[in-house]
């Protein structure tokens, strides 16, 4: 018998769980089905058609050799950009606001298009005029002619229209998988190829995956696997943000909480089954690599109770990415503007999507700042090595209090006690003086935060702690009952949580009376810049 000659097709089937579909490769075919579901019926004409099933995608050009016309098509369709701005068919909802184009834009090039090569600019940036705190702007916009993306379909149309091309090897550059990077360079023997269906879902997963901006330029990207291509392609637009501050999240735990918290929505119940998990994970430049972004931090996050969830929600709503306008070269030129997400909201984000307790390791907190700064002490105009900015934060603070169990309430509680306490006999001793009152309570507050942070060991927290407590005589809290509800976290087992919550009780400590004059100094009008 002969050899069978190779046919060249004229379908290509993609399944959610073909080999050799990595995550992000996944939420591409995801982001395929929703691309394909955003055409206007018309839009490919007679080249062919997509149809879309519960675990595959199905793209069938009908004739031999006809692959790269139907995939040109397509591509044109999608990847099209309006006004200079990216946001392509299948990811967002219809008319964003300008202002969230651009910050989704601005995302885009800290993920997929971070490579200067891989978007073409059009000429200068020129100003656009989009809300900022309600109030009209003019902001510098950069605006965009193409990205890589348009052309891909070339490579895989030459595949797909050769005999027995359906397992053929298309090499694709660094865009196609986000922070990754060849082990050897110049060897040829670790490149990346893909297959057609492969190379596919990689153009696509621009739109299945969610791009944010986060914290000093850095990338977030959110991976959101589908478990049903026709529910995820329904729910992905609805997924994208619809507000300018809600392009910008502190943490990759913060972007995937994020997308889990909008899928337990009551608009999305019916269709939220069609995401698996979300991975998220941030894209910095480093030391070693100082021209690219590489992964500096990755999450999975499968799922999480309605607790978690809706805590997460108060957070965010008490802790919202302040947006910060920056000056133009010039007198009256428009200048342009960023966000500064809650370092505590990324620190309790990150936490809640590892499935620890939200204030785990909150003495070891740091922002990504560079250098860090301390997430437990506050940021002033006199000290800007804290991470906490007041008010917005320790009202999260107190949202997130009212999740602790009772032996946790109950120890952040003789904090706040033990502290209104050692205030008040301050008030006592400085009656009159309000500038010898602030400076001292001020003492007395970095006098225990220190004590705390810097305490080591079990034997060290029980000391600070009975430290504080006969210091400010004697505290209700503890007496009776009080103090057999407290008992648990004085073990030795527990000697960390102790000490993380304790602090947790010197930020979310809120004066009363002449208390008040305390919090006032600690504004954040200077604020960090990025």
């Amino acid at each position: 018998m002969g050899k069978v000659k190779p046919q060249t097709p004229t379908s290509l089937r993609i399944s959610l769980y073909d080999p050799g579909l990595t995550p992000l490769l996944r939420a591409g075919l995801g982001g395929l089905a929703a691309a394909a579901r955003s055409l206007d019926p018309k839009a490919l004409g007679e080249t062919g058609k997509i149809t879309i099933e519960t675990q595959a995608v199905i793209l069938d050009w009908r004739t031999v050799g006809t692959a790269s016309a139907f995939l040109e098509q397509f591509f044109a369709a999608i990847f099209r950009i309006r006004e200079g701005l990216f946001g392509f068919g299948g990811s967002q909802p219809p008319d964003p606001p300008l202002e969230v184009r651009v910050a989704m834009t601005d995302a885009m090039r800290l993920t997929f298009l971070q490579h200067g090569s891989t978007a073409k600019q059009a000429g200068a940036a020129s100003a656009r005029s989009f809300e900022i705190d309600d109030q009209a702007r003019q902001i510098l916009v950069q605006a965009y002619v193409s990205i890589v993306h348009q052309d891909a379909w070339r490579k895989i149309g030459k595949k797909l229209d050769m005999p027995g091309s359906i397992k053929g090897g298309i090499s694709l550059a660094g865009w196609a998988n986000p922070g990754a990077v060849e082990r050897h360079v110049g060897l040829g023997c670790t490149d990346i190829e893909y297959t057609p269906a492969e190379a596919l879902c990689a153009c696509f997963a621009l739109i299945g995956c969610l791009s944010l901006q986060g914290p000093n330029r850095t990338g977030v990207l959110v991976v959101i696997e589908p478990s049903d291509l026709v529910k995820f392609a329904e729910c992905r637009p609805l997924l994208a943000p619809r507000r300018l501050t809600e392009c910008f999240v502190a943490s990759p735990g913060d972007g995937a909480l994020v997308i889990h918290a909008a899928l337990a929505a009551a608009e999305m119940r019916a269709v939220a089954d069609g995401v698996a998990k979300v991975t998220a994970m941030t894209l910095r430049a480093t030391a070693w690599a100082s021209q690219q972004k590489s992964r500096t931090d990755c999450l999975v996050c499968a799922q999480f109770d309605e607790a978690a969830l809706l805590a997460f929600r108060d957070l965010a709503a008490c802790c919202p990415p302040k947006i910060v306008l920056t000056k133009g070269k010039k007198a009256g030129e428009p200048g342009g503007y960023w966000g500064i997400p809650s370092s505590l909201r990324g620190f309790v984000a990150n936490n809640l999507a590892r499935g620890h307790p939200w204030f785990k390791d909150f003495a070891f907190a740091r922002t990504g700042d560079n250098p860090p700064r301390w997430i437990h002490r506050f940021h002033s105009n006199q000290d800007n090595l804290g991470g906490l900015r007041y008010p917005d934060d320790q009202k999260g603070l107190i949202a997130m209090n009212q999740t602790l169990d009772a032996a946790e309430r109950s120890l952040i509680t003789s904090v706040h006690t033990a502290l209104r306490q050692r205030f008040g006999a301050i008030a006592d001793e400085t009656s009159g003086n309000m500038a010898a009152f602030r400076n001292r309570c001020q003492g007395e507050r970095d006098k225990w935060r220190l004590a705390f942070s810097g305490a080591r060991t079990h034997e060290q927290v029980r000391h600070a702690l009975a430290d504080l407590w006969s210091r400010a005589g004697t505290i209700r809290d503890l007496q009776g009952e009080g103090w057999q509800v407290v008992q648990p976290l004085l073990r030795a087992d527990a000697w960390e949580a102790a000490r993380d919550l304790a602090l947790i009780a010197m930020a979310s400590y809120q004066g009363k009376g002449d208390e008040i004059a305390l919090a006032v100094s600690t504004d954040t009008t200077n604020e960090e810049k990025p």
